[in-house]
Parts: C-alpha cells; structure tokens; sequence
C-alpha cells in the first residue's frame, strides 16, 4: 500500500486492516521474546549462514485479520500460520507448521 503500509484483512468486510509495521517483523519479535523467555540466544537476520550450529528459519503462509462490528461489540478473526524450519549443522531437521 502507498505509505509502506500493510494491508492485513478487512474491516466489516469493506474497509482495510492495515498496519504501519510489517506483520513479518511482529511474527519475528514475538518468537524471539518467546526463545529468549526460554533461555535461549537469539540473533535475528537474512538468511541462516550456510553451516549454522542451531537455527530456525520462519516462513509466513497466513496471516489475516478480518474486524466485525455489531451494535455493542466488535469481533475478530485472526489467522496466522507459518512453518518454523528447524536447522542443526547446516542441515534442515524438521519443519513445524
């Protein structure tokens, strides 16, 4: 969208949800604050270096938000779905979705 804007679902189906931020960069913070939570290092980039000891590599397939207003209140319905790549030593162990 003009602005670098984000488009991410429709307000009573006609209005956009946008957003100022990318939705990736929000995915991305939230998973680093989880990781963190647990213990772990986290350093955020591009691309995983090509013989990374430990990574994970995230990939959005969805992510909507659609806004619903009735007389007293107002609804949403939120769809996101990524696939987490696990890497260990360069390879690709695992893939979450």
């Amino acid at each position: 969208m003009p602005g670098g804007k984000w488009a991410i679902g429709k307000m009573d189906g006609v209005t956009d949800v946008v957003s100022a931020e990318s939705t990736g960069n929000w995915l991305m913070a939230a998973l680093r604050e989880e990781l963190v939570a647990a213990g772990y290092q986290v350093k955020t980039g591009g691309d995983l270096p090509a013989h990374v000891a430990k990574g994970v590599k995230v990939i959005i397939l969805t992510l909507s938000a659609n806004q619903f207003s009735k007389t007293l209140t107002i609804s949403s319905i939120t769809e996101v779905k990524v696939d987490a790549q696990l890497w260990k030593n360069g390879q690709l162990v695992k893939t979450l979705t």
